[in-house]
């Protein structure tokens, strides 16, 4: 998926994922990894340690990728599986069509239309010119367009590390911790058993009451 070609923030790349069902959050996390291993900032193999509940026995703390580019696109089921009751009534169906493609086409609008806004903004602040000091120590100031001032900094800057979160979203850090090396949960045989001790223990209280 495509966005406007012209700009690098206008490159859109769309992962399907198809599943049976999926757990809370899993989608989520799996991106934030895949982000990290395309940005170099964890080697592909991070995905087979995590994977391998021996080596890693509790999820690792890490921020989850952002919700918002997150969709349900479509469910599927096995029609042996699934009897549909269709209401037939004469133009029922339509209608309801054409509502819905009226709210969605309602909804497309104003998006895009805030979505045109926003970018001609930022063609606006990219092209501003803005002063930059020629060389380390020299009071000589150069104007050039603030895209290419923010170029040079960003290559100058060698301190940030700058994590992708999708959605926009981009988390700063004056240091990247990798995975593997961060602190990381009980693993879920220990919390499933706390939540049983919980479970027993209210249940107890509530017959003595």
């Amino acid at each position: 998926f495509v966005g406007d070609g012209q700009s690098e923030e206008g490159v859109w790349w769309q992962l399907e994922l198809r599943g049976t069902a999926f757990l809370w959050h899993q989608v989520r996390c799996m991106m934030a990894v895949l982000f990290a291993v395309g940005q170099r900032l964890e080697t592909p193999d991070v995905v087979d340690h995590m994977m391998d509940i021996q080596m890693t026995n509790g999820k690792p703390e890490y921020e989850m990728a952002s919700d918002l580019p997150l969709v349900l696109a479509d469910c599927a089921f096995d029609e042996k599986d699934v009897k549909w009751i269709r209401v037939r009534s004469p133009g029922r169906d339509s209608t309801n069509m054409v509502v819905l493609d009226r709210i969605v086409s309602k909804t497309w609008g104003e998006l895009n239309t805030q979505a045109v806004i926003a970018s001609a903004l930022l063609q606006t602040v990219r092209d501003t010119q803005a002063p930059m000091l020629c060389e380390r120590g020299s009071m000589d100031i150069n104007y050039s367009s603030w895209s290419e001032c923010r170029k040079q900094l960003l290559e100058a800057d060698t301190q940030t590390v700058r994590v992708i979160l999708g959605g926009g979203a981009i988390k700063q850090a004056k240091k990247y911790t990798p995975i593997m090396l961060r602190n990381r949960a009980e693993p879920v045989e220990l919390r499933n058993q706390a939540w049983l001790e919980r479970k027993t223990a209210n249940k107890r209280a509530r017959t003595d009451e």
